[in-house]
């Protein structure tokens, strides 16, 4: 039967789809409610959610109403490995290569270790505190021979500290609430596909069923694969430990600068620019062992004598060393470095959406975002004078350490020649490039 209040339905299904991707219940009556209220929103005052339309409603959509219980809301562990031993069966035909998942984890970034615990409680749905924290887009393959560029979704449309940066070592977006959206996602899929297409590849990509990742896209070279509902703490692969082996090397480097500024007597500020630089580092730390790992942990690669599940979470070794060492200098009371890590693991990466979002979802829509950081000042790009004589500070530093022969300093002045040389390249090319326009 034709529907007369079509964009009712399509509004209803689309906050139906979000609340089931969080594994919240949904009646009858709870949808009759909804529909009345999205249909006011519509403009559409004449409506009435009858039970007849209803049962047409879920007829149209294949859905099932029925109660949960407490037990039936957590997670199913036997189905999940049901569901694991099903996808095992799809990889004919892909190698560990091409099996990706990706997956969005949510960052404080500014966050001192004194307020890891306030903030551990904290949902941070918008305000003031979303200027303090971003979205973080990750994503790897099965045999962890890559990792893919990260994708950092901020507030700032553009950051002051970021419009004399080129060469920034992750992608930025943004959004009024440093949220992934289906637009953004949208945006991203289609550049995933477009660079396995033009590596003649053929992937899948696994993920979960967060309302911003309901998109419709045409895909080349790129099979999308949704894991079930609640799922994701057990087949997600990125959920047993990848992540968060990446935020506790960030925090690691944040707490290292922390003390090292204590030490020399100023405050620590961190901005977008240095928490996409240290967002870079602690990625390229994140070992290949770890990510074949927590595939093998999830169920979802088999077992070679390579990967052993027990050994999924290796950063947590590496946490124990560092609380033993760096972090106690800090002296924190009743604060652990594993709470710093997990401070902001319960915070949401997409919105919850109000039936006006609902709507606005619906219709054409601009993803434009907010305006400048006033709290952070633009950084001005140096000259080659100016970083040739930095790098020689450097290499100063390193000449003059107490253990000036150690493996590790040989490494780092080697890095510096590399630094010096490059700097000096670039200066000459740049010469050139202004002597010969002389000549034009």
């Amino acid at each position: 039967r034709y529907c007369h209040h079509q964009d009712v339905e399509d509004a209803l299904f689309a906050w139906f789809k979000d609340v089931r991707a969080r594994n919240l219940p949904v009646s009858g009556a709870v949808l009759q409610m909804k529909a009345r209220s999205l249909a006011c929103v519509l403009g559409h005052d004449d409506f009435y959610a009858s039970s007849g339309w209803l049962q047409r409603f879920k007829d149209r959509h294949q859905i099932v109403c029925h109660t949960l219980s407490g037990e039936e809301a957590a997670v199913d562990v036997e189905n999940c490995e049901k569901w694991a031993e099903s996808f095992r069966m799809q990889l004919d035909g892909y190698e560990m290569r091409d099996v990706y998942n990706v997956d969005e984890t949510a960052l404080f970034f500014k966050l001192l270790p004194e307020r890891s615990l306030v903030a551990k409680n904290e949902l941070c749905r918008g305000g003031k505190k979303s200027k303090d924290r971003v979205t973080v887009v990750v994503c790897v393959n099965m045999d962890g021979s890559e990792k893919r560029r990260l994708t950092v979704i901020g507030k700032s449309a553009r950051p002051r500290c970021l419009r004399n940066a080129r060469n920034v070592q992750a992608d930025y977006r943004s959004n009024k609430k440093a949220w992934m959206t289906s637009s953004l996602f949208e945006a991203w899929l289609k550049a995933f596909d477009k660079d396995m297409a033009e590596q003649r590849r053929k992937v899948l990509l696994i993920l979960d069923n967060c309302s911003a990742h309901k998109v419709s896209v045409p895909l080349e070279a790129v099979r999308l694969v949704f894991l079930p509902p609640n799922s994701t703490s057990v087949l997600q692969p990125l959920d047993r430990g990848i992540i968060r082996s990446l935020k506790c090397c960030y925090r690691k480097r944040l707490v290292t600068q922390l003390v090292f500024d204590i030490d020399r007597g100023i405050s620590t500020a961190i901005n977008l620019k240095t928490t996409l630089d240290m967002l870079y580092g602690a990625w390229n730390e994140v070992a290949q062992s770890t990510i074949r790992n927590c595939f093998v942990d999830a169920g979802l690669a088999p077992s070679t004598s390579e990967t052993e599940p027990n050994d999924a979470h290796d950063s947590e070794g590496e946490a124990d060393n560092f609380h033993e060492t760096t972090w106690r200098q800090l002296a924190v009371p009743n604060v652990t470095f594993e709470d710093f890590i997990a401070a902001d693991d319960n915070l949401a990466v997409a919105p919850e959406m109000t039936d006006q979002e609902i709507v606005n979802q619906l219709l054409p829509t601009d993803d434009a975002t907010s305006s400048d950081e006033s709290e952070e000042g633009e950084e001005r790009a140096l000259s080659g004078t100016e970083a040739d004589d930095m790098a020689n500070k450097l290499r100063m530093y390193l000449e003059n350490l107490p253990v000036a022969k150690s493996a590790d300093t040989g490494k780092a002045l080697h890095s510096v020649d590399f630094v010096e040389k490059f700097i000096l390249s670039n200066s000459v090319k740049c010469r050139q490039m202004k002597i010969t326009s002389f000549f034009k």
